[in-house]
């Protein structure tokens, strides 16, 4: 029980992240159609326009990409694997490559094939790297640590805490990586170093709040 809780929230979060990265569209094309009712959380929409926009655009990554992104949300992940397997090999940048590796970590999550995801957002960082993108890293990393946690391997996805807190900008970002690492904590029972990093998370909320 406690496991699907965790595997429900880790979920929850990266679906978050993923969705930050789409921004509503100014056209009516069937991709950003689907972008736009995904970003809305318009899921019967977001599946005619995904479907459409696969149909007329075989060939292109965003539109399966994006309908990959509307089975995540749905928690289809069968659907999703199936897709997104072919956005990779559609994808024609490393920006798109990133995109597909790190929805595969998602949808194998789901799945509940920790090595698998494991795999993509391996792949997804490493690309990010080459690219010099330093959110991408964060995106990665992010995966990376839920996945640990998923495990149950604490001492790892402390590393990547610790990693993901190192490398992100945003003051937001560091709070709620704080909590996940207060949680940790608590979870081994080290009450001392939970209510540490608790204290730590809720002073970079309050000074991100008050900017």
């Amino acid at each position: 029980m406690r496991k699907s809780f965790k595997l429900t929230l880790s979920y929850s979060f990266w679906w978050l992240i993923s969705l930050r990265s789409l921004r509503a569209p100014m056209g009516f094309s069937p991709v950003e159609l689907c972008k736009k009712y995904l970003s809305e959380l318009e899921y019967k929409k977001a599946v005619d326009a995904s479907l459409s926009a696969a149909k007329r655009f075989p060939n292109s990554h965003k539109a399966h990409g994006c309908l990959g992104r509307v089975y995540i949300g749905l928690i289809e992940p069968q659907k999703a694997l199936k897709v997104l397997k072919k956005s990779v090999k559609l994808a024609e940048t490393k920006q798109e490559q990133f995109v597909s590796y790190n929805l595969l970590g998602t949808t194998y999550i789901l799945l509940q094939d920790f090595d698998y995801a494991l795999y993509n957002y391996q792949m997804a960082l490493r690309i990010a790297k080459d690219m010099g993108d330093a959110q991408g890293e964060v995106e990665s990393l992010t995966g990376i640590r839920t996945v640990y946690t998923l495990k149950g391997n604490e001492e790892k996805a402390t590393e990547y805490h610790n990693e993901d807190l190192r490398r992100t900008p945003s003051e937001k970002d560091k709070s709620m990586i704080l909590f996940g690492i207060a949680e940790l904590h608590l979870n081994r029972q080290d009450y001392n170093s939970a209510e540490q990093y608790l204290q730590k998370a809720l002073e970079v909320a309050r000074e991100d709040f008050v900017a």
